[in-house]
Order: C-alpha cells, then structure tokens, then sequence
C-alpha cells in the first residue's frame, strides 16, 4: 500500500491483508501521537510545544509570546470526585482553551493541568486579546455536580534578539501564579457555591434539615452552655451548615437505603463522605478552621463510628457537639429509610444513646436546652 500523507480532520481507510503490518501500523500511531500529541486533551504535546518554541526562537518571528495556562481548584476535583471527572474536565477544558486561539498559534497540555501557548509575530497586547475570547464554562459531570471551570492566565512575550526565551517561559508561569494568587478568594467562592448547588439539589431533597436558624440557634445555646469562645461558635456554625457536604459526591440511590441494604462496597462508599467533606474543607480558607470537625463528625462515644474510631474525648469537641444536633435533627426530619419520630421520641433515643453515641456529659445540656420554654417560644412548627 503507498504511503499518503494525512490531512487534518479528514478521516482515512486502511485495509490491511496482513496483521503483522497493522500492527506495526498501530504501534507507530501510538509512538507518533505520544511524542507530538497528548492522547486525553488531543493537544499537541510538551515535547512537540518544546521543538516548536526552539524552531520559531528566531528573529522574523518577533514579538513571540507565550502564555501559560491553568485550571483552576483541578486538585479540588481530582480528590473529591475522582481521576475520570478531572480528565473529563481537562478534555473540555482544552478544547475550549484551543478555541480561543488562531490556527497558527501552538497550543499543547503543559503537564497535569497546565497549558501552553505559543504564539508567533504576536505583541502581548494582541495575545491579551485573544485571552479575552476565553470564558469560564460550566461542566456537568455524570452524578455530580455542574461545576464551574476557569483558567488563570500568565502571558509575557519575547519582543527583542537579545532576550532569552526560557525566561520568557518562567516570566510567563510566574503571571500565571500572581494571577491565581489573585484570584483566589473568587474563584473559592464560586467553586463552593457550586458544590453547596449541589448539595440543595442532590442531597438536600433526601435529607429534609430543620430550619436553618432553629438549628443554629440551637448551636449556639449549646455553645454557650459549654462556655465556647466567640472563635469555637463560629467554628460551631461552619460544622453545622457544611458538615455532610461530602455526599455530593455519592450516589442518589445508595442514600435513599439503609446500612443493611447496602453491599460492603457500597457502605465504603457512603461512609467515605466524611473523608471527602474534610478534603473539601482542607481546600478552602474558610472551611479549614474545621476541617477536622466535619471528618470526626460521624464518631461514636463507645469508638464504634467512622472513619477513624475514635473514642470518648479523643474526639473533637465540636464534632461531639454537631453529632448530637445532626442526630436530633436526622431523628424529628426523617430520611428516606426511616420515618420520622416525634420530638419526644428523639429525645428519649438521645438520651439511650449517651455513653455510647453521644457524649454522656454533652446530652443533659442538650436536653435541657430543649425543655427551656424560652427556646420553644422563640419557634413555631413541630420540631
């Protein structure tokens, strides 16, 4: 069979008669695509973007500019909803990126989640300008969430001979961190806002909550009745508005089920939530205070709880705290597995459970907050 060159976008039919021979077709497909492109994103390679920076490092090429890429919270995604979600994101991530560039321009996957351009007789003016046609997109992934993707850009341009264009590159990447750096406490906001969506809509609907300030009113009577500090209240509130954000990342029909219905491999599933609400919580400044908390939230008195086992007062405070109120709270709602009880139910149940479920020297105080009429007169309705 002749050799043909191939064209871009056209699609091409081989018939090979001799399996050895398509083989060792396939096997130089795969060597060529690794060297010069990045089999995940479709985008030229590292490797091809290297070659390519030292054949257009010449003077007629002048200005040469550079810009580095990359996804913002990316190790947020990978650790909480795992590698395929991540590699789906960098695939419309990158085609979204090679959009906003011309034909000409040499755009390749840096490494990990970061990107690079090169763009040849390009002013860093016009290479801002072309940055501009790039906006942030939302991605829907499969069981999850629509989360928001954007980039942080860093661009510097090699404008004269004498400049050295592997400094070029690292002013470059280092644009791109002050960018990032920058942006941070928005792209944080926006990124939590997407989970705490998600959250309303997947998690919320199976797990109906008491009214928000009944339950951290009720936080914070108890915090007082401990004698917390301003810092271990607020501490106090984040826990209990933030503390089951993990289970965005489980499936709909295992929430809806009880422990015995569940396979062993689905229990991990469902009890990995207070893992990946901690490394949620460790990724943004706001949540870190109580990180720790939300990991040690599901931990039982008697040591029986998870994910850690812990036992008694090795057990933070305040997740001793927020276990009691989330108990009471899944006890008078209900979830989709068990009817609700009625508040003197619960508080029967709680009382049974010190010692064992919940801390012994916790549970009066939260009983007797309970019984204060004060507190009833300050809500209507059947909680």
């Amino acid at each position: 069979m002749a050799e043909r060159s191939f064209e871009e976008g056209k699609p091409w039919i081989f018939i090979y008669h001799d399996e050895h021979a398509f083989r060792a077709f396939l096997e130089s497909r795969r060597n060529t695509e690794g060297t010069f492109g990045d089999l995940l994103t479709g985008l030229f390679s590292r490797a091809y973007f290297e070659s390519e920076l030292k054949r257009l490092d010449t003077p007629r090429q002048l200005p040469l500019s550079v810009v580095i890429a990359d996804v913002n919270k990316f190790k947020l995604v990978n650790d909480v909803l795992g590698h395929e979600a991540g590699d789906e994101i960098l695939r419309q991530a990158s085609q979204k990126l090679k959009g906003a560039f011309r034909q000409e321009d040499i755009v390749a996957r840096w490494g990990g989640d970061e990107f690079a351009v090169l763009l040849p007789q390009t002013s860093s003016e016009e290479a801002r300008g072309l940055l501009s046609r790039f906006s942030p997109f939302t991605v829907s992934l499969e069981r999850h969430c629509h989360l928001p993707v954007s980039f942080s850009f860093g661009v510097a341009t090699k404008s004269q001979e004498s400049q050295n264009i592997k400094e070029v590159l690292e002013e470059a990447e280092r644009a791109m961190y002050h960018e990032k750096t920058i942006k941070r406490k928005a792209t944080d906001k926006q990124f939590l806002a997407a989970l705490q969506q998600c959250f309303e809509e997947k998690v919320r609907p199976l797990e109906p909550p008491l009214r928000t300030f009944e339950k951290l009113h009720l936080g914070l009577q108890l915090g007082k009745k401990l004698s917390l500090s301003p810092v271990d209240r607020e501490k106090l509130w984040r826990l209990l508005f933030f503390h089951d954000l993990g289970k965005v990342t489980i499936p709909e029909e295992l929430l809806k089920r009880r422990k015995e219905e569940l396979s062993p491999r689905e229990w991990k599933m469902v009890v990995s939530h207070s893992e990946v609400g901690y490394r949620i919580a460790s990724q943004f400044p706001e949540l870190t205070p109580v990180a720790e908390a939300i990991l040690s939230l599901r931990e039982r008195w008697d040591g029986t709880g998870y994910p850690r086992g812990l036992k008694g007062k090795a057990i933070p405070l305040l997740s001793r705290i927020g276990a009691i109120i989330e108990g009471y709270e899944a006890m008078v709602m209900g979830r989709p597995y068990r009817a609700p009880l009625s508040r003197s139910e619960a508080l029967e149940e709680i009382w049974r459970n010190r010692g064992k479920q919940f801390d012994p020297e916790i549970v009066p105080l939260f009983l007797e907050i309970l019984e204060e009429k004060k507190f009833w007169r300050s809500f209507s309705g059947n909680w």
